[in-house]
């Protein structure tokens, strides 16, 4: 006689094994490295599951979680939408709970969360190593490292008149996928620090400069170290992870505790490295903010250190605790922590040449000029008003029709998007995904800071075309951004295939008695302007207008950095006081205009290279 007790217990394993086939395929054999448990693992997927799909049907403005680049988890619907609302206090609590008893079962899940308005404060840490090695999280956050000694002098000078703060660490190292190399990921978590994006902003630009000044030798050799590995990638401007601060759209969200990495298409698998919690450190101060010394709190497997951090005295789930100590979402409304805004104000020149005074209120990311540099255009630098622009950022917006652009790409649509991805447009771009006639399409819509749409749009296929719709000044920045791996269409009728077509028209000239106006109108294809064009870097530069009736040949420059200058965007180059800098490429020579960007490379051993504001830089007095 069968009972219930038994039809139950059946019935119960029999969904887990279905579970378990969901979760192989969709993990491609990783469950080999799961830790099951009889009946309690049955128990907790189906929970788990249940829960899961429970919270999953929702619109894409009340998502609260989402899965890391729309992963095929084995945990989702049929008609996925990639996309939690999870809230409310109970329901986020038995989220973080089954983070937690996933993760011990050794098939952690692949969530993110969206950053609220306020949300406590959150600092990344990525390091590129080789093949065999790369930093370990012990050798970074060893209390007696000048690496956390900086740190918490930092800290201590924005948050003053706390006699301690705690920082939680989360390690996710291991090997990339990506690149098929170690690297180095830490995450610190301020469960004390609530913030803003403005205010983090400004905390994380001030902690890049300090630790950039820092004359700390074993800071220096640490730097040293890194860059043998990853050259430019493992610059103090690019191991503090800066998407976790500006983060927009779907950047927004960013991976949870005890939660799994996804490589990119076309592989696109957990790679095994979810951020396991380290331990709390924290950093004492006297009155005055001071850094006192640094310690450890408790390590991962502590029972006192996480329950009293997240103020969760009842719960016996030491791992729970980590999970909701290393969150960042907050009560919307929350109050943000008191601090004093960073005196340091970047690259900032105003007109009439004088800096803002400490306590200016305009300070910040928000409020840096270029030393009003103007930009570079197929026309030169004009007369343009207002505040410089960067290379390759947009006009500001006016009156004007938009057009559309079609191009081509090689490769499928996941090799398109992975290149999107790489150039940074998604920062401020919203993703969605169509499929018309059965043909499969992405589409990137471009977001105003009020969160309203605006006129640039990308659309890519599966029948590798693209098409890019804005105004004059957002097809040019598209181009200009996306040249590396989009290809011209064979007729266009565009601003840009215009200008190719004049080109191609002129007569031929000569540079050093070759021709150059066939490779030159391959080269620029359906460029927005010739001025962008880094491949003619060392070979021509164009003076003025695309009208004009020569073509100049670069005069290779060596100059003196006379003002630091902070790289925002891809394709510029950080400048440090004292560098010497070789310009190779100069687009306005012939209008003599001391504001204006020029290409050039570093004369040291990095041979960086990239756009950078010549009025930062002072021709050099040869001895």
């Amino acid at each position: 006689m069968v009972t219930l007790s038994s039809w139950k217990h059946s019935l119960l394993e029999a969904m887990a094994s279905a579970l378990l086939e969901k979760i192989r395929r969709a993990r491609e054999g990783q469950v080999d490295n799961m830790r099951l448990n009889g009946q309690d693992t049955a128990d907790i997927l189906e929970n788990a599951c249940r829960f899961l799909q429970e919270h999953s049907d929702c619109q894409a403005n009340e998502a609260t979680h989402s899965v890391f680049d729309n992963f095929s988890d084995w945990w989702l619907p049929n008609r996925p939408t990639y996309r939690l609302a999870v809230a409310e206090d109970n329901t986020v609590d038995q989220l973080y709970r089954i983070i937690a008893q996933l993760y011990e079962l050794g098939i952690p899940l692949t969530l993110c969360e969206k950053k609220t308005s306020t949300f406590n404060f959150i600092q990344g840490i990525e390091i590129w190593g080789n093949a065999e090695e790369t930093v370990t999280v012990e050798e970074l956050v060893n209390p007696a490292f000048a690496f956390m000694k900086t740190l918490g002098s930092v800290m201590g000078s924005i948050f003053p008149g706390h006699k301690f703060l705690d920082c939680a660490i989360f390690d996710a190292s291991g090997k990339s996928l990506t690149k098929g190399v170690m690297k180095t990921s830490v995450r610190f978590v301020w469960p004390t620090l609530v913030v803003n994006t403005d205010r983090a902003g400004k905390i994380h630009d001030y902690t890049v400069h300090k630790f950039k000044e820092s004359s700390e030798p074993d800071l220096k050799a640490f730097e040293d170290k890194v860059k043998a590995w990853g050259g430019k990638e493992n610059l103090w401007t690019f191991m503090f992870d800066d998407k976790l601060v500006f983060g927009r759209g779907e950047k927004q969200f960013v991976r949870m505790p005890c939660c799994d990495r996804v490589s990119p298409q076309p592989s696109q698998r957990p790679e095994q490295r979810p951020f396991k919690p380290v331990g709390v450190t924290r950093f004492n101060y006297n009155l005055e903010g001071e850094l006192q010394g640094v310690e450890v709190v408790c390590g991962p497997g502590s029972s006192d250190g996480p329950e009293a951090l997240a103020n969760d005295e009842g719960a016996n789930d030491w791992l729970f605790n980590w999970v909701k100590l290393g969150a960042c979402r907050k009560i919307e409304g929350s109050e943000l922590t008191t601090w004093v805004a960073p005196a340091w104000q970047g690259p900032v020149r105003p007109a009439g040449g004088e800096g803002r005074a400490p306590g200016d209120s305009g300070s910040g990311r928000g409020a840096r000029q270029s030393g009003q540099v103007r930009v570079r255009t197929a026309g030169g630098s004009g007369e343009s008003r207002g505040p410089p622009r960067r290379p390759g950022e947009p006009a500001p917006a006016r009156a004007d029709n938009t057009s559309t652009v079609t191009r081509a790409f090689e490769g499928t649509l996941a090799d398109f998007k992975q290149s999107f991805d790489r150039v940074g447009l998604n920062n401020n771009h919203r993703l969605s995904e169509e499929t018309v006639n059965g043909v499969q399409s992405m589409i990137w819509q471009q977001i105003k800071h009020n969160g309203e749409d605006d006129a640039g749009r990308i659309e890519a296929n599966a029948n590798q075309r693209v098409f890019i719709q804005g105004m004059s000044h957002q097809i040019r920045s598209y181009l200009t951004t996306m040249a590396g791996f989009i290809l011209a269409e064979g007729a266009a009728s565009t601003v840009a295939s215009t200008q190719a077509r004049t080109m191609r028209s002129k007569q031929t000239r000569t540079v050093g008695g070759a021709s150059q106006a066939g490779s030159l109108a391959q080269r620029s294809g359906y460029a927005p302007s010739l001025a962008y064009a880094p491949s003619a870097v060392g070979r021509i530069s164009q003076a003025g207008s695309l009208s004009s009736s020569r073509l100049i040949e670069a005069q290779p420059a060596r100059r003196r950095v006379t003002q630091e200058f902070a790289a925002e965007g891809a394709g510029e180059l950080s400048l440090r006081i004292g560098e010497i800098v070789i310009i190779g490429h100069d687009p306005e020579i012939a209008k003599a205009d001391r504001n204006r960007w020029v290409h050039g490379r570093k004369e040291d051993e990095t041979a960086e290279e990239g756009w950078f504001p010549f009025s930062y830089t002072d021709p050099m007095v040869e001895e």
